[in-house]
């Protein structure tokens, strides 16, 4: 018995810890993963000291993983896509046949607050930019605030340069603008939003407007005409048009837009099944990042901790809403979750001596570092922004070749700088207004404006002013002519198989219970019990029965001193090792002695098998 194994007779030293040989049989790997959760030796630990934490007691979501995956659409179908191109096909045609200044100006307004302006971008910028170059010919909007309000709202808000002097001839001296009628009102105040620092007609102009546009909701009666300009004073003032969200001015604009008298049908239709088509795609869109959330598990186990998944994901929408910017609407409403998390870890949850390490080792961007120092579930926050991080760079850097980790680990340095300096747990200096330094890094204010938002995230990749300038270099580089894999991409994905369906899958479950009446019933011998577990591993189907395998080895094991049925039998002993080794059961190298020559010290054949 000398000859069995010893497991602590193989361990070596490293750097004075103990290490065991690397398990490479089945037995040890199962036992890892399946049992308790194997407890590092190294890691530092914690003792389970009792925290008062404090509590915002936020309420749950409303929008729960399994309400957001019960979402559907039919406006998926291929069907739908296609009556969208032919109307705006349609659309394009109909956009070159309006001729007339204030009709084309109107035909964009329209197309903007359906939002459906950015399928004809071009078609919005030739026309602006005929307008703007024959501006001296202004008979069209002559005495006609209507006009001139919302010819100077596009062309400014497409970055022309209008002067606000067109204003003047509304104006009296003595008494300032005037105008009574509610349509040229509600186009002057729209267009007063666009006005630039110092300019003290436009200032006016929203003075003049705003409160004639209250009086107009004070003094409206029940009649629908005047019901419906109450409506659209109080939308005018709450927000301008530019700060509301596309897709929710949409939807308010097409119950309107219907109702005129002068409405474009092929318009209406197409901003329906624009509206229908994005309202599905943004479905999908949720049903993928709340699965993310859902892997990550924050919500489990940072319970108090806000769950602001979709309220993310509409800001992100009213930043670009359009459906070619997917990406990036799933990377800022990522962002945005996970700056609520960690808003709710420094305001509510964290120690000071937590949220210290917290921010020492987001400065760090050591992994091993945050695992070593942090608290459990501060582990489960950093490392989901890690992983989002290092995953977000890691597209863009595949996209644009361009690497953007420092950039975006500035930004969020950024951030908590700006969260510890208003924590209440925390004793931090207040920034100055204007610039904050972290890590030797200048943090500017937090972008709030949409156009800002816009430029970061849509337009060409930022180039960070921090990092450092690479020359264009002409290296030479060697090149082993790999030839390319016959596996492509469209190889793999045009794979199927009919074996999915349902069908399949009954009599799989049929046929796993009859087996499973085989291996408990019918077969009692231990020879055969242990070939039909070969056989069973063998044919890939071990995994099935699981149990019922580990009770027959078990007992094997335990009756062990039972031999006859294996005596003198070299197959039925090799078999029982074998199976016996292999789930990790400690058999002894002895029980080979009985086949072998004494004289000789060597295997005699006794057995055919």
């Amino acid at each position: 018995m000398s000859s069995c194994i010893n497991p602590s007779t193989l361990a070596t030293s490293v750097n004075g810890f103990k290490c065991l040989p690397l398990a490479t049989n089945r037995a040890a790997i199962r036992i890892m993963a399946k049992n308790k959760p194997v407890q590092c030796l190294v890691s530092t630990k914690y003792d389970n000291l009792t925290v008062d934490r404090r509590s915002a007691n936020y309420q749950p979501s409303i929008w729960d993983h399994d309400f957001l995956q019960s979402l559907n659409s039919n406006y998926t179908d291929e069907t739908y896509k296609r009556r969208a191109e032919e109307l705006k096909g349609k659309v394009k045609t109909a956009i070159k046949d309006v001729t007339e200044p204030l009709d084309q100006l109107e035909l964009i307004d329209n197309l903007q607050r359906l939002g459906l302006a950015y399928h004809f971008e071009p078609e919005i910028r030739n026309i602006l930019r005929n307008i703007h170059n024959h501006n001296k010919d202004y008979n069209w909007r002559k005495e006609n605030l209507y006009a001139t309000s919302l010819e100077f709202r596009l062309l400014r808000q497409h970055g022309y340069p209008v002067s606000q002097e067109v204003f003047s001839g509304f104006k009296d001296d003595k008494v300032g603008f005037i105008c009574d009628d509610f349509k040229g009102i509600l186009s002057l105040h729209e267009a007063s939003y666009y006005s630039l620092e110092g300019e003290s007609i436009m200032e006016e102009a929203w003075q003049f407007t705003s409160k004639h546009l209250k009086e107009m909701m004070i003094t409206s009666n029940s009649k629908e005409e005047d019901v419906f300009v109450a409506e659209q004073a109080k939308r005018a003032l709450e927000l301008p048009l530019h700060w509301k969200v596309p897709m929710l001015e949409a939807r308010w604009f097409i119950h309107v837009y219907e109702k005129r008298e002068d409405k474009n049908h092929l318009l209406l239709e197409l901003a329906k099944l624009e509206f229908n088509t994005l309202q599905a795609i943004y479905q999908e869109e949720l049903k993928d990042i709340s699965g993310w959330w859902k892997d990550t598990g924050l919500g489990e186990k940072l319970s108090f901790a806000r769950n602001r998944l979709v309220a993310s994901f509409l800001w992100s929408m009213g930043i670009a809403f359009e459906p070619q910017f997917a990406y990036c609407r799933r990377v800022l409403t990522i962002s945005i979750a996970l700056i609520t998390v960690i808003d709710d870890i420094y305001d509510v949850y964290g120690t000071l001596d937590e949220l210290e390490i917290f921010t020492d080792a987001v400065a760090r961007w050591d992994i091993n570092y945050a695992l070593k120092h942090l608290p459990g579930y501060m582990k489960m926050c950093f490392l989901a922004l890690y992983n989002f991080v290092n995953e977000f760079a890691y597209y863009v850097l595949k996209q644009q070749d361009f690497d953007m980790l420092l950039s975006i680990k500035h930004a969020y340095n950024c951030k908590l700088a700006y969260t510890t300096s208003v924590c209440p747990m925390s004793s931090c200096i207040v920034p100055s207004t204007s610039f904050t330094s972290v890590n030797g890094f200048k943090c500017p204010p937090l972008a709030t404006n949409r156009a800002a938002t816009r430029i970061i995230t849509i337009n060409k990749p930022v180039q960070c002013l921090v990092s450092a300038k690479y020359d264009n270099l002409t290296v030479d580089r060697r090149s082993a002519n790999y030839q390319p894999s016959i596996w492509d991409h469209d190889f793999l994905q045009s794979l199927n198989s009919g074996y999915t369906d349902e069908t399949y899958k009954r009599q799989a479950e049929e046929l796993k219970g009859k087996v499973m009446t085989t291996i408990n019933k019918d077969v009692t011998e231990p020879l055969d019990q242990l070939e039909l577990i070969d056989n069973l591993q063998r044919l890939g189907l071990a995994y099935h029965f699981e149990t019922e395998i580990r009770n027959i080895l078990h007992n094997i094991y335990n009756s062990n001193k039972d031999y006859n049925w294996r005596k003198e039998n070299l197959y039925a002993t090799s078999l029982e090792f074998r199976l016996l080794r292999q789930h990790g059961y400690p058999v002894c190298q002895d029980v080979f002695n009985g086949f072998k020559d004494t004289r000789e010290a060597s295997f005699v054949m006794i057995s055919r098998k």
